[in-house]
């Protein structure tokens, strides 16, 4: 088992924050980072959860998508009431 120092405890803390909501600026000050260089550690964070958020919604549409498709399919091959 790794052992858990208070730099890695801090780093989880501030990755937990950063994953949940907080933005980079609010990241920094908890941490207290002097440095931009600093924060840009938890950069790669932002990303993949924007990544994420865009997969989710890309994925939502594309089910949209799929059941517009199939109700269209499904009125076409559907008996015309009218003969």
């Amino acid at each position: 088992m790794p052992q858990l120092t208070p730099h890695k405890l801090r780093h989880l803390m501030l990755t937990h924050l950063m994953d949940n909501g907080l933005d980079l600026y609010e990241v920094s000050r908890y941490g207290r980072h002097r440095s931009a260089a600093s924060t840009e550690i938890y950069l790669h964070l932002a990303d993949s959860k924007l990544a994420r958020q865009v997969s989710h919604i890309h994925e939502q549409q594309w089910q949209r998508l799929e059941t517009l498709f199939q109700e269209r399919q499904k009125r076409m091959e559907a008996p015309d009431d009218f003969s």
